[in-house]
This record gives structure tokens, C-alpha cells and sequence, in this order.
């Protein structure tokens, strides 16, 4: 009895065993439902609609005959129909449409722009000389017009140039009347010729001289009325205004009393800010679109309302090697001062004049091949007929323009679109 009772367990994996492999083998010997193929639904499942399911229909929607020459699977005549089976189907699925509406759309090209002072309206402010500073009369954001006094700086240079003038103002009054005397005694043969040619010669010399006396004067910004002050008052001062050479806002002021600079130092950066560029990279496969008087509009993200408008001034003639995009320069009104100078942002450049324009949501859009949208069509009938159609981007994320293959007033599916792209592309994924 004990040896038997030992077997029991051996016994029951058999018959385990052979259980398993008579429902394998022949499934119909033993009424299990989940495993049985001639199982007959029971009635719920008889009343529950399929999901889709394409009909034999196929439709001609133009797009062979307005793309000869091209082959692939997205290039073929005809395109089935899909069908749902029942309405509620399209309601529990969530099938939602629109219809295609007409919009005026202009043509754009876009681009990543950065923001800079405009060059013809800047300018950098230097001493000219080594020098110490002993005034500043400008300070951030003060307006100065062409001539208008910055800094006063204090430079050994300055007065020795003046000096140097002086003298030789008088070496030069002292020249001509040696050669007047000489010129006339010559004449009377009181002297020799070559007198005369020698003091004609060391006029000459000094009268050069005074030239380039005058012109280092006026290489460090003094005009004809300050020789003339400077000649009249005997000033040997070593004291230099710095002026501001154009109008505009003093933007960088790096100059402070008692700072000795170098001829090449940047006291002040002014500029006129009503004018601000934008530097936008266009890809290069769009460059040749623009052209110099197009409008722009800059746009810095995250601040819709910080917009500004201008037109193109430049397209710059070399291709960015990294980034293969052509720079643009667009100069932009800046009178409001909303913008700032190194500011990233976005440029589009409106390339074309205002055109009508058929408009879906971009929802509708599905991807049927390389360079090949597709839409659904509702037909009053409950069936809805793929149309391949072509497409361009707009600034509206949302939206898609549709440049052929649907006109205005025609309903498409959005919401569930998909899901009648998988049903009409069944066949080719079982195909596989």
C-alpha cells in the first residue's frame, strides 16, 4: 500500500501529460470554447461591429495621371475605398471632419535670426592719442549729435602738435620775407641767382612743413577754426576734446576720470538705435527666393508681442559650411525700442504677394510616400475615399496648405484619420 501511494504523483503528471496532448492533437475531443476553431459566437459578439474593413471599390484620384513617369506603391492608378461598418462605428472610434476652407496665405521663407547694431549707424569713440582722461560729460543712454563735446583728455601729443605749429607758422613768415629780400636784390644783381633759388627752396620746405603741422592737428579733430583759434590765442594746451563723431545713444561707455588710455582705446560705442539688423540664416536650398526690399518680420519666442518689422537688405554671397544656411540682413524699425541688440529670434521673409489658398487642418494630413500626403473624402453614403495631395507648411502649426488635389468646401477626416490609413493599407501589411 505504501509503494502505491509512492506512484500517486508520478501517475497524476502522466495523465496530465496525455490530457495536454489530446487537446493538442485532436481539440475537438474535449469541449474547451477558447480552443475550439468551429466555436460559434455567442449573440454579443454577433452584434458587435468590426472596426473598418475596405470594400472591392477603388477610386481614380488623378494623382497617376498628374505624376507620369513615377513608380512605387504610392504612385498607383487607383486607391481602395474605405467603409466603416456601421455609423456607431465612426462615433466610437471617434471620427471627427472639417471641411477644406479658403485662406490668403502669403509665400515666406523662415529662419533663425539674431539681432545687432546697424553698422552705417555705428560708431567706436578713441582718444587718437595716449592720453589721461580728466572729463566725461556722456554717460549711458545720452544722446549726442555729430561734434557734440564726450570727454576732455589731457596728452602730451596734443600739445607738442600745437607747438610744433606755432613754430613753424613763424619759420614759415620768416621763409617768405628772406625770399621777398632776396628775390628783389637779385633782380638788381646785388646777389646771386642761387640765393635766390636757396630761399625759394627753404620757403618751400617750410610752407611743407606747416602742411603737415596743420594736417596732424586735424588728424586729432581740430578744424579750420581751431588752427585759426589756436594760431590767434598762442594755445599750447595739452588738453583734447573727444566729440561724438555721429548722432546717436551712447550704448558702452568704458572711459572714467583719471584712466590713462591708448591711442586705439574705446572710450564710447554710440549708435542709432531706431535701426536694428537681423542676421537670419535661410537653408540653402531656399536662399535664391529672396531678394534685397522684401519685408521681414522678427519675432522673439516666448514674447509674441516683441515683433518687429523691416525689409532685406542683403543676401550674403557664401553658403555657412557647418550649418549650410545663407545669412540674410534684414534691417528692422526699432523706434518703439522693443528690441535689443543680440537678441535670437525668428525671421520670416514674405517672398511672395498675398494668394488664395486651400487650407486643412493638419490632423487631416497622412503620410503616404515620400513627398505624398493623403487625405480622406466623407461621401454621403458612410464611405471615405483617399485623395493624395500636396502640401506646403504654414506659419500656423495647426494648418497645412493643400497646393493640389482638393478644393475649397471639401469635408476630410481629422481626428481618426489614422486609423483609415491602417484599414486602407491592410492588404499591403498582411501582404508583407
Amino acid at each position: 500500500m505504501r509503494r502505491f501511494l509512492s506512484w500517486l504523483p508520478t501517475i497524476g503528471v502522466l495523465a496530465a501529460m496525455v490530457v495536454v496532448g489530446v487537446v493538442i492533437v485532436a481539440p475537438e475531443l474535449i469541449p474547451i470554447p477558447m480552443l475550439r476553431g468551429d466555436e460559434t459566437p455567442s449573440a454579443e459578439q454577433e452584434e458587435a461591429p468590426s472596426a473598418t474593413r475596405s470594400v472591392e471599390e477603388t477610386v481614380d484620384d488623378g494623382w497617376y495621371d498628374a505624376h507620369p513617369g513615377k513608380v512605387g506603391a504610392e504612385f498607383r492608378r487607383e486607391l481602395p475605398v474605405v467603409r466603416l461598418s456601421s455609423p456607431e462605428v465612426a462615433a466610437r472610434i471617434g471620427l471627427k471632419t472639417a471641411r477644406a476652407e479658403e485662406r490668403i496665405v502669403v509665400d515666406r521663407v523662415e529662419g533663425n535670426a539674431e539681432t545687432a547694431y546697424d553698422a552705417h549707424l555705428f560708431a567706436e569713440v578713441i582718444p587718437r592719442v595716449r592720453c589721461v582722461v580728466r572729463e566725461v560729460f556722456a554717460d549711458h543712454g545720452d544722446h549726442f549729435e555729430p561734434g557734440q563735446p564726450m570727454a576732455v583728455v589731457d596728452s602730451a601729443e596734443v600739445g607738442l602738435a600745437k607747438a610744433n605749429y606755432l613754430a613753424l607758422r613763424s619759420t614759415v613768415g620768416l621763409a617768405e620775407k628772406t625770399y621777398t629780400r632776396i628775390q628783389g636784390l637779385a633782380a638788381k644783381d646785388a646777389l646771386p641767382k642761387a640765393n635766390e633759388i636757396e630761399a625759394k627752396a627753404a620757403l618751400s620746405k617750410a610752407e611743407a612743413d606747416l602742411l603737415g603741422a596743420r594736417q596732424s592737428l586735424r588728424n586729432l579733430g581740430f578744424d579750420d577754426d581751431d588752427l585759426d583759434r589756436i594760431a590767434e590765442e598762442m594755445d599750447t594746451s595739452s588738453l583734447l576734446e573727444v566729440v561724438a563723431p555721429i548722432s546717436g545713444t551712447v550704448v558702452e561707455l568704458h572711459a572714467v576720470v583719471g584712466e590713462a588710455l591708448e591711442p586705439n582705446t574705446v572710450m564710447f560705442q554710440l549708435t542709432d538705435l531706431d535701426t536694428l539688423w537681423a542676421w537670419i540664416d535661410v537653408p540653402e536650398s531656399e536662399f535664391r527666393l529672396v531678394r534685397p526690399g522684401h519685408r521681414v518680420s522678427f519675432t522673439v519666442p516666448g514674447l509674441d508681442e516683441v515683433t518687429a518689422s523691416g525689409e532685406v537688405e542683403w543676401v550674403e554671397a557664401s553658403v555657412n559650411p557647418n550649418t549650410r544656411t545663407v545669412r540674410v540682413l534684414a534691417a528692422l524699425d526699432n523706434r518703439d525700442r522693443c528690441l535689443r541688440a543680440g537678441q535670437f529670434g525668428r525671421g520670416v521673409i514674405k517672398v511672395g504677394e498675398p494668394r488664395a489658398a486651400v487650407v486643412i487642418p493638419r490632423a487631416a494630413l497622412q503620410d503616404f510616400g515620400p513627398g505624398v500626403g493623403l487625405v480622406f473624402l466623407v461621401r454621403d453614403d458612410g464611405t471615405y475615399v483617399p485623395q493624395r495631395v500636396e502640401t506646403k507648411d504654414l506659419p500656423d502649426p495647426e494648418a497645412v496648405e493643400v497646393s493640389w488635389g482638393l478644393e475649397a468646401g471639401e469635408e476630410v477626416v481629422t481626428t481618426g484619420s489614422f486609423l483609415l490609413m491602417t484599414e486602407l493599407r491592410r492588404d499591403e501589411l498582411v501582404g508583407d
